[in-house]
């Protein structure tokens, strides 16, 4: 199975494709009360574990989405912005109550990648877009040609405390780009990434600890 999603970038769709296999074994008569009330005490733990990590949750089922063979359409596609267009992201962020996503990879980076959750940079720059395509107003900078011409907070944010970090490099700003709200190292590992950008996720939505006051 394999889905197209789509955003208005110098690369355009991305794709990616997965499959799984279920077991099941059958229940002994004698033990049925007992696995009921199992049931029922793994269904309630179950419940809980949702509704305490609801953002990693809806984290994953946008990355499943992703997997599943569901289309996003181009006219509903977000744009990334790239650095030279940073005046209209940034007053698009401040309409919209909405953070600056600073992406810095390599521009080859945007075109289709088909596992956004491998281990290379290019998975985790399709990654990071997924993740952050509905929350943030993206900007992204090459880190070949633009490396230490970005604003200087972010030229800051990016190569500390790595100088020489792995791409892609993830700041989240305020939509004034005065201030940093967190950042987003590169991961090879999937579930390390997902834990992080959840982290990230929450912290971009407590818009009362970032918000500016006009």
């Amino acid at each position: 199975m394999f889905v197209h999603a789509v955003w208005h970038c110098p690369g355009g769709v991305y794709a990616a494709g997965a499959d799984a296999a279920f077991g099941e074994r059958p229940i002994p008569s004698e033990n049925l009360l007992s696995f009921d009330f199992s049931l029922r005490v793994s269904e309630h733990l179950f419940m809980e574990k949702i509704r305490e990590n609801r953002l990693h949750i809806r984290l994953l089922l946008c990355i499943a989405c992703c997997l599943s063979g569901v289309t996003v359409s181009a006219a509903s596609a977000p744009t990334i912005y790239r650095m030279s267009q940073l005046d209209e992201a940034k007053k698009r962020a401040a309409s919209e109550s909405k953070p600056i996503a600073w992406i810095a990879s390599q521009p080859e980076y945007l075109t289709p990648y088909a596992n956004p959750m491998g281990k290379s940079s290019h998975s985790a720059t399709t990654y990071a877009i997924l993740a952050l395509q509905k929350d943030t107003i993206i900007v992204f900078s090459d880190s070949n040609t633009e490396n230490h011409h970005e604003p200087q907070i972010v030229d800051q944010a990016l190569h500390e405390p790595n100088p020489h970090y792995t791409i892609p490099g993830v700041i989240i700003l305020t939509p004034s780009v005065d201030k940093v709200i967190c950042k987003a190292p590169y991961t090879a590992d999937s579930q390390e990434r997902v834990r992080v950008f959840t982290d990230v996720l929450k912290k971009i939505r407590d818009k009362e600890s970032w918000q500016e006051k006009h």
